[in-house]
């Protein structure tokens, strides 16, 4: 049996809807979207922002199963800041959007006012409703609403405003609101937030799950004006080849495959989340900063040229024993672990009051910028998150501006108040100057004045006009030399993960993610393309399944046989998606550039020349460390191209 799935197409610009088939052995969100962005909307004939640029977004196969970790939300566009298609997830999100009884959804066509947009299913009664606000009640309601603001202020307006939608005698379904911030509406770096809403219709304060990457909110805000969606219901349509809503059929499959039930294999594969006694710690925040010693970025990634004796003490000092200690007492310790709001073990949301912890955030705003104090770094990272950003991008943005104060090409005329180098952190580990200037340049980015409309531009456009405005400043270093960001066509960028290794530079149809492979040992730069691209065939059909990623370690090996227990085949053709993008982007102009940054550039010497240090008798790293010690754009681009060879041998393109 091949189970049919529709899509429900909400058209902002006429406050209308349908509900369409989509093609015949589709399987997820992203296979779905690329079908319609490269044959019907042909989305890369046009801007960014065009209204056809349709948002796409649903959960993967598995929804309404009794297995775990399948409820993952995806959402699929051609992204304002990558330029080309690209993929975002959000946590837990799809238990709503399955109880809404529409298997995918697409968001297009512009709205005269800021809009909101409820659908919802509730014992049989379905209803599509769209609310119309002025800009000005728009902004009202950023400033603040029931004591929070922006995104978290709208995010609850859009739910009361709908709330009657979705309520029971007994207790409400399972819904979901996905609200952007004011730093959509200028930016192309702003994402989607939604927090679980439990039974009695209760925002849960920290167990929150963005859309984050690739800039989804600026896309929501600025092609469609729709500004929040509120999707719920307690539908169950879905029939599956298989019974999979019965749990002795599932574990009989995850027996059959693994020898374990499915519980068993969800606890095994999920442990680094959850607490690992190793370290004495879990969790994303826990875990990395526990295992990555030396290798740990600080400073806009300016570490990377750091001694290695320099990088440990700046590890001992500021992370083990500071940043990494306060992580372990107020959360670990306190037991202060939540879900998605998915029946899982790995209890992944980590929350101090009412700030949920991850590394990437923590890290990009944290000791990248040069704060090594959990409450300042909760601080900023919650002033990026009110305003909707991307907070991985914008706490790149703060720490390139602090670079850039720090080695004079701004002065205080462009950024007040001072910062703190690592000399003075050292001494006083509190210090919270930099924080400071990072809420100076969030509130400049929002407001527009002075460099703030030109950071609204982002890293590699706006490095390049900074590098014209204040040319007469710039001597041994420009702007664009410290900018770090991975470039994707003549203008599309997307900041990279915040880890010390090539696999997040090379040239991937999407970057940004974990779609690649990051082992930090070292394979010669072609074998990292191969091994990369695998790695990206692996964790792109997990984007595509609706599956987390935290579940891995069993799902990559049971996705066959539960693909074919839903919808009565396994036979999906991965790299056929994979080529359509590669397709659309080359269509779109965003097929990936050359590093064009010295940052980065520097990034990938440094690499080598620590992988010459510890493996000195390695033929193949020292011939590579020859080129680049020769000719640094050289020795990019020799590295550059030969991980592509070796990518599209993979993707057979």
């Amino acid at each position: 049996m091949v189970v049919s799935k529709n899509i429900l197409v909400l058209d902002a610009s006429t406050n209308s809807y349908q509900v369409d088939d989509v093609p015949s052995g589709s399987v997820g969100p992203i296979d779905v979207s690329t079908h319609y962005h490269l044959n019907v909307l042909k989305s890369y004939s046009k801007d960014v922002y065009d209204s056809d640029n349709a948002l796409i977004f649903g959960c993967g196969p598995f929804a309404g199963s009794k297995i775990g970790g399948v409820y993952r939300a995806t959402f699929f566009a051609r992204s304002p800041v990558w330029k080309g298609l690209f993929s975002s997830n959000m946590g837990g999100a799809g238990i709503a959007l399955y109880g809404s009884g529409f298997d995918f959804f697409m968001l297009k066509g512009r709205a005269k006012s800021p809009t909101i947009i409820s659908v919802s299913s509730v014992d049989g009664v379905d209803k599509v409703e769209f609310l119309s606000i002025s800009e000005k009640k728009l902004f009202s309601i950023f400033s603040g609403y029931k004591g929070v603001k922006g995104t978290y202020a709208l995010e609850r307006f859009a739910f009361d405003s709908f709330k009657k939608n979705f309520k029971t005698p007994s207790r409400f379904v399972p819904v979901r609101s996905m609200a952007v911030g004011p730093g959509a509406a200028v930016t192309d770096y702003s994402g989607i937030l939604s927090t679980f809403i439990n039974k009695d219709g209760e925002f849960e304060v920290g167990r929150e799950d963005w859309a984050g990457r690739g800039g989804f909110g600026s896309l929501m805000f600025q092609a469609y004006n729709v500004v929040a969606v509120v999707i719920g219901g307690n539908a169950d349509k879905r029939v599956f080849s298989l019974d999979l809503k019965d749990i002795s059929v599932v574990n009989k499959l995850f027996e059959d495959k693994m020898s374990v039930k499915v519980g068993k294999a969800m606890m095994d594969a999920t442990s680094k989340y959850r607490y690992v006694d190793k370290v004495k710690s879990g969790g994303t925040f826990g875990v990395n900063f526990s295992s990555l010693g030396a290798s740990m970025l600080s400073y806009n990634w300016s570490s990377v040229g750091f001694s290695e004796t320099k990088r440990k003490k700046i590890y001992a000092d500021l992370i083990s024993s500071r940043y990494l200690a306060q992580f372990n007492e107020r959360v670990i310790k306190t037991k202060s672990w939540k879900t998605c709001g998915e029946i899982c073990p790995a209890m992944c949301k980590k929350i101090d009051g009412i700030h949920k912890i991850d590394y990437e955030p923590y890290e990009a705003n944290g000791p990248n910028c040069g704060i090594f104090d959990l409450k300042s770094v909760e601080g900023l990272v919650r002033l990026c998150d009110e305003n909707g950003f991307d907070a991985i991008h914008m706490g790149s943005v703060i720490s390139f501006v602090i670079e850039a104060k720090s080695i004079g090409l701004l002065t205080d005329a462009e950024i007040k108040g001072k910062v703190s180098s690592l000399s003075k952190v050292m001494k006083n580990p509190t210090d919270d100057s930099n924080a400071k200037v990072g809420a100076e340049v969030i509130d400049l980015i929002i407001s527009g004045q002075g460099i703030g409309k030109v950071l609204r531009l982002g890293l590699r456009a706006g490095s390049k006009e900074l590098d014209v405005m204040f040319a007469s400043r710039i001597k041994d270093v420009s702007f664009n030399d410290i900018a770090v960001y991975v470039g994707n066509g003549n203008d599309g960028e997307i900041v990279p993960n915040q880890y010390w290794v090539p696999g997040f530079f090379i040239p991937l149809p999407i970057q940004g993610k974990f779609l690649t492979y990051y082992g930090s040992d070292f394979l010669i730069p072609k074998q990292l393309g191969i091994k990369s691209a695998e790695r990206f065939i692996e964790e792109f059909q997990t984007d595509n399944l609706g599956i987390c990623r935290f579940h891995r370690g069993w799902s990559e090996k049971m996705k066959d046989t539960l693909l074919k227990a839903a919808v009565g085949t396994s036979a999906f053709d991965v790299k056929s998606v994979i080529q359509d993008i590669i397709k659309y982007n080359k269509k779109a102009g965003a097929l990936p550039s050359v590093p064009e940054s010295l940052r980065v550039k520097e990034m990938l010497h440094h690499y080598i020349k620590a992988m010459s240090v510890k493996f000195p008798e390695n033929k193949d790293i020292l011939k590579l460390l020859t080129v680049f010690e020769k000719d640094l754009d050289a020795g990019v681009s020799l590295y550059f191209n030969s991980s592509k060879s070796g990518i599209s041998k993979v993707f057979g393109i």
